[in-house]
């Protein structure tokens, strides 16, 4: 079998060329899946998908008949405020209009606004605006991530039979249930 010898300074590594073709095919292949969810990714009309991390909803039972609990994203609440929060940026400016306030024989000048804006819908969002909202909700949830494992760090569980809670660990597995 054919060898391949790579060398980096003084540093060698011996692979065959076979270990070389499968590694180069798999690169290949690694970078044509970033290229696809890259442009598939502002063209969802679903902004989930594009954000890195999901904000956690609450804690779960992971084990149908142990303690085991653990940080869930599964919930909607949370993530509904974080959805109108990306929308929230996009709104328009409201119009503003000079009137005046006050009875007629005291009236002094009062600046006014046109209504209320409406937030936009995620599919009227342009790939600019998707991409912004994305990338705050990026830095926002780890950030809020971050505090809600601070203040539920454990849950209060009981055994059958007894009378008794006790305080268990929440899992902190690095990665949120989806």
């Amino acid at each position: 079998m054919e060898q391949l010898i790579y060398a980096k300074q003084d540093d060698y590594m011996e692979i065959s060329k076979d270990e070389y073709l499968k590694m180069k095919n798999k690169l290949v292949e690694l970078e044509n899946k970033i290229n696809k969810i890259e442009d598939r990714d502002y063209c969802t009309k679903n902004i989930k998908y594009m954000v890195a991390e999901l904000p956690i909803d609450h804690v779960r039972n992971s084990a149908d008949d142990r303690p085991i609990f653990e940080y869930s994203t599964l919930g909607g609440d949370v993530w509904t405020i974080f959805l109108n929060l990306a929308k929230i940026i996009h709104r328009e400016n409201r119009k503003f209009y000079m009137d005046d306030a006050g009875p007629t024989y005291y009236s002094r000048p009062y600046i006014r606004t046109t209504g209320k804006c409406l937030l936009p819908k995620v599919d009227s969002m342009d790939r600019y605006q998707k991409r912004i909202s994305v990338e705050m909700l990026n830095e926002l949830i780890p950030i809020y991530n971050k505090y809600y494992k601070m203040m539920h760090p454990q849950v209060l569980y009981r055994e059958r039979g007894s009378d008794e809670f006790a305080f268990v660990d929440v899992i902190n597995s690095g990665k949120e249930t989806t």
